[in-house]
């Protein structure tokens, strides 16, 4: 094949093509320089946080306790949790001894009042008649220890608002 372009032209082509490449070349230098600063900028996050976690470790090493701390530390953790669990044991569930006084109602007694101070309970409330109101004191006195019922309770023979307290044992 002739090549018809002049010398001219020739070397503008030339000229245009070594440019190209030059632009190439430096856009991959670019590229490689680059990619290097984020392999040394991972390396340095890396490494840094090695360090801080050795760090850490030499300092929970420093906090390290005698074996004699820790057998202290331990004895304590177990009174505290003998303690808890001993509350938990003693706790009582209100929700029982609400269904044993209701259990022990017969019909027509009415509750105005039931208040809890420890294991003691107080009821007050309204029966219409005196039978029903030994009913109930026979009723409670199955479930419950130490039922009084106070002697002006019993003054009336009908429409009675009564008092009674009463103690509450763990069953």
């Amino acid at each position: 094949m002739i090549n018809l372009i002049p010398d001219f032209q020739k070397q503008e082509l030339i000229k245009i093509e070594k440019e190209k490449i030059q632009i190439i070349f430096l856009f991959l230098l670019n590229f490689f320089f680059i990619c290097l600063l984020l392999l040394f900028l991972f390396l340095n996050i890396y490494f840094n946080s090695q360090i801080q976690s050795t760090n850490v470790l030499i300092t929970s090493l420093d906090h390290f306790k005698e074996p004699e701390e820790i057998k202290e530390q331990i004895i304590k953790t177990n009174e505290e949790l003998f303690r808890i669990n001993k509350f938990y044991q003693n706790r009582i569930y209100y929700s029982s001894v609400l269904d044993s006084i209701f259990l022990a109602m017969p019909d027509g007694v009415y509750l105005n009042n039931i208040s809890f101070i420890d294991k003691k309970i107080n009821l007050s409330g309204f029966v219409p008649f005196r039978e029903d109101l030994l009913l109930f004191r026979e009723n409670l006195e199955k479930s419950f220890k130490q039922v009084d019922f106070p002697p002006v309770n019993w003054s009336e023979r009908e429409n009675i608002n009564f008092f009674v307290t009463f103690s509450y044992e763990k069953q």
